[in-house]
């Protein structure tokens, strides 16, 4: 699938009480006879429109990710796991196909969630690989350790190694650049929603130590592996 056509904005951060706004949202015509806040899921994935799964520590977060994947089974190219040695992160990744409504809100604040509408990981990739994460200044969130919140800046670096698990192997990217975007100009961003095989963007709130988030943090990195 490319992204032709499609307005994509990152709104506020972790879905902690009913009605926070969802993180990632493409505007456009909801499916017919769907509610406006289902979610089409896609092998068996969690539904957006459930109550948020807050998840308190990473030990839990395996726990829990691991019987979702025996539960749904990841299919080719799925990411599972997407990992960065030098900030010794590691997060579980679940499946979530865009919302009948075409708002994304992930369902848990305790994993990365591969958009599967789009590209694959490794190399079966047909397009970019978007792996969308919350992150939070009040506590644990799966991608907080790609920022710095009490400084408000992100760790990632250029040339910084990204590991992707599929259930073909381990497809290694090298991180090629970080944005930090305005959420309301996030649409407009040509180069984030260019359809490119073997690219990799992950993509979070750019939270601060005292306040929500008015952007997002985006890292671009290509497969070299």
């Amino acid at each position: 699938m490319t992204v032709a056509g499609l307005t994509v904005v990152l709104l506020y951060g972790v879905p902690l009480l009913a009605g926070t706004p969802p993180l990632l949202a493409v505007p456009g015509q909801a499916a017919e006879g769907m509610p406006q806040h289902a979610l089409q899921q896609q092998d068996g994935g969690p539904a957006a429109g459930d109550a948020p799964l807050m998840i308190g520590t990473p030990e839990e977060a395996e726990v829990v990710a691991g019987r979702e994947l025996e539960r749904a089974p990841a299919r080719a190219g799925q990411p599972v796991r997407v990992q960065m040695p030098r900030l010794g992160m590691d997060i579980p990744v679940l499946p979530m196909a865009l919302p009948a409504d075409r708002r994304v809100n992930p369902p848990s604040n305790g994993f990365a969630y591969w958009i599967s509408d789009f590209g694959p990981a490794g190399a079966k990739a047909t397009n970019t690989t978007y792996v969308a994460a919350h992150s939070w200044n009040l506590g644990y969130s799966a991608f907080n350790g790609l920022m710095d919140i009490k400084a408000g800046a992100g760790r990632v670096n250029q040339g910084d190694a990204v590991l992707v698990t599929t259930p073909e192997g381990v497809a290694t990217y090298s991180v090629t650049g970080t944005a930090g975007y305005v959420k309301t100009t996030l649409g407009g961003r040509e180069e984030l929603w260019q359809a490119v095989p073997g690219r990799l963007v992950l993509m979070t709130c750019f939270q601060l130590n005292d306040a929500g988030a008015t952007e997002n943090y985006i890292v671009y990195a290509e497969r070299t592996g």
